[in-house]
């Protein structure tokens, strides 16, 4: 038990955070933190309803990022990195407010009055001049109602998102150390029985445990020496770190090469069925090459050829983004995520290898999860998209509401 000091309780206040201003549209009281008060030091306690704006960014387009605080918890205070302003009583709707301040419109006009070379600012004065579009409460109202209701259809995707991802994270803990059993006469998945103890822990017994130089045929890297001067406006797609996802290849920003220079660099000319995985950033990532990006070449990610009657390359791919591999990638960087992942390390990879029927089985699978996880995120990509829209048209007056009510 400690006797509690009211003079050292009395230097800490909770404090408003630059990345919860710069990341939220609406603030709770939990989104504060406790931090030390130095003597004397002037704060600013904030208010339900006040609005908050971020002082400076590096860039921009991201200074004045404005938030809303939605509720009332004791004293609750304005850091030194945000300047806040409290709206005149029955003006101006707070979720209304903070939807406004985030709309495309209210962004170009607080980047246009931003300053700076290195890093920019702006001052209250300049964004109490903003001119702001006000339909009457009553219709500011039943607009944030409406956004509102986007944002909770936003909030449920989110959350099935995250339960998804947690459920596959268990399962795929469970396949790649339990597996899927064997078949039967009549096809059907019976559990292992016997296991055994090895250098990656407990597997079933039938598993064999092969470095990765033992199941490819090749394993190499791509493009390192100076991949710019092949880059071309059209062409041959060129893949790159940012192109490899955990879900998968994507054509985010892609870059390309002439099919001659491609034909010269044919080592790391991509073919269906192979593997490449990110050295640097998220080293270990890995996505098999399908065939929309069969013949494209790549920047800097190590390209593996898995002996396809050994090791399915979906398997493989799942393995190595599995903890089973993503802790021996950490292990190998001696903990550090920032280091490369290099051919001679993809190569000594240690891989869990089932029979190839097995190995097909945990990889549908996984592919189940995936397709539930990739179904969500389009539809969390959609709502954003009509969220978006929506915004556009209810805060330019391009669409007018019927107010409730309860809202007059």
């Amino acid at each position: 038990f400690f006797q509690t000091d009211e003079s050292v309780l009395s230097k800490y206040k909770c404090v408003t955070t630059y990345k919860a201003v710069f990341s939220d549209t609406f603030l709770r009281a939990d989104c504060f933190e406790k931090v030390e008060v130095l003597p004397n030091e002037s704060q600013n306690q904030v208010e339900r309803g006040d609005i908050l704006l971020t002082t400076s960014s590096e860039t921009p387009d991201e200074v004045g990022m404005a938030s809303v605080l939605l509720e009332e918890s004791g004293e609750l205070y304005l850091n030194s990195f945000c300047f806040g302003f409290r709206p005149l009583p029955n003006r101006l709707d707070m979720r209304f407010s903070g939807y406004w301040l985030r709309s495309d419109d209210a962004r170009k006009a607080i980047t246009f009055l931003a300053q700076g070379s290195t890093r920019f600012n702006i001052s209250k004065n300049k964004v109490l001049d903003i001119e702001l579009l006000l339909p009457p409460l009553p219709e500011q109202k039943k607009i944030a109602r409406i956004l509102s209701s986007v944002d909770s259809k936003l909030a449920l995707i989110d959350q099935q998102i995250t339960t998804t991802q947690t459920l596959k994270k268990g399962l795929m803990q469970k396949l790649f150390t339990q597996g899927v059993g064997t078949q039967d006469s009549d096809g059907r998945w019976q559990p292992h029985t016997e296991f055994r103890e090895t250098e990656l822990g407990r597997m079933p017994k039938g598993w064999k445990i092969q470095s990765a130089s033992d199941i490819c045929h090749e394993i190499v890297v791509g493009i390192v020496i100076k991949p710019t001067k092949y880059y071309r406006e059209s062409g041959i797609p060129v893949l790159r770190s940012a192109n490899v996802r955990l879900e998968g290849l994507n054509s985010n920003d892609l870059k390309f090469m002439s099919a001659e220079d491609n034909d010269l660099l044919k080592k790391s000319k991509l073919k269906e069925g192979d593997l490449v995985t990110v050295r640097t950033g998220y080293p270990g990532t890995t996505a098999v090459v399908t065939n929309a990006f069969a013949g494209a070449n790549c920047v800097d990610l190590v390209i593996s050829r898995p002996m396809v009657n050994i090791v399915a390359p979906e398997y493989l791919t799942c393995w190595i983004n599995s903890d089973g591999g993503k802790n021996q990638v950490l292990k190998m960087q001696g903990g550090l995520a920032q280091q490369h992942f290099n051919v001679g390390d993809m190569k000594s990879l240690k891989v869990a290898v089932p029979p190839l029927t097995e190995q097909k089985e945990i990889t549908r699978v996984i592919s189940t999860i995936d397709r539930k996880l990739k179904h969500l995120q389009t539809q969390k990509a959609q709502t954003q998209q009509l969220k978006k829209g929506l915004m556009q048209k209810l805060l330019t007056g391009q669409i007018r509401v019927q107010p409730d009510p309860q809202d007059n």
